[in-house]
């Protein structure tokens, strides 16, 4: 994942040096981001939109495959590095979740921005004091003056959960009592709304956290990625996902008047 801008000072570096008048003649620039790893699909459209082309595994091993009668070990050996690569983060497909390790989650993340069907955003991996996970972010539903509300799925537990943002909406300045106001305030909201909708498996976390982000609900992986001894489903995965994306855009856009009802009480 790039950081800092990363791209464009590479690029504006490669440009003078190409367009400078000790060269003779004009380069043509063409910049290039190669990967062996996997990114976000979000991640990607943001570097091409650098004017960089993208070339991936895939792109690479197909190239190579052309080249069979190559015999040098450099080679060869690199073909067997990204076949181990494919193989690594395509088990996911016949593994039930409860076996998934980093790699699986990646290759599922891979899997989930090439479906069509399945709203999202991004994916990423997120640090913390406990050895950090895989998040994918779903939505990210958000009015004016309210906190968005959003589904993450995160690997660690292979929870999917339901979340706000403090960073965004609301005052400015936010104390600890502010924060835990908020979150019991969406936790009831959410948790009736559930109710009110039949999704009987969103339930209350295991721990309740208090910061910038905090989980307001979540759904055990049982009751979204299928049975712990399988592998999962994924067309009925689909659906499934979609029927929790759509809950919390309807919940997002209802909270500004659920606000305004509490107010006039």
């Amino acid at each position: 994942m790039e950081h800092n801008n990363q791209l464009d000072t590479y690029r504006d570096m490669a440009q003078e040096w190409c367009s400078h008048a000790d060269r003779g003649k004009n380069w043509k620039l063409v910049c290039v981001y190669l990967k062996t790893g996997n990114e976000s699909a979000s991640d990607l459209a943001e570097i091409r939109e650098k004017q960089y082309r993208t070339i991936n595994r895939a792109d690479l091993t197909k190239l190579f495959k052309q080249h069979d009668k190559i015999t040098s070990d450099i080679f060869t050996e690199f073909m067997r590095y990204l076949d181990s690569l494919e193989a690594a983060v395509s088990g996911f497909m016949s593994k039930p979740w409860s076996k998934w390790q980093n790699q699986d989650w990646e290759g599922f993340y891979v899997w989930m921005d090439s479906q069509e069907e399945i709203w999202k955003m991004r994916w990423f991996w997120v640090n913390n004091v406990a050895g950090g996970f895989w998040a994918f972010l779903m939505n990210w539903e958000h009015k004016e003056n309210t906190h968005p509300l959003y589904i993450q799925i995160e690997s660690a537990k292979g929870l999917l959960c339901i979340k706000i943002s403090l960073e965004h909406g609301g005052p400015k300045s936010k104390s600890y009592d502010y924060m835990t106001d908020a979150r019991e305030q969406y936790y009831n909201y959410v948790m009736r709304k559930a109710k009110e909708a039949g999704l009987k498996h969103i339930q209350k976390p295991a721990r309740f956290g208090r910061g910038a982000y905090m989980t307001v609900a979540v759904v055990k992986p049982e009751n979204w990625l299928g049975s712990a001894d399988k592998p999962v489903e994924f067309d009925q995965l689909k659906g499934t996902l979609n029927t929790y994306n759509a809950f919390v855009q309807k919940c997002a856009a209802e909270w500004p008047a659920q606000l305004e009802a509490a107010e006039q009480e």
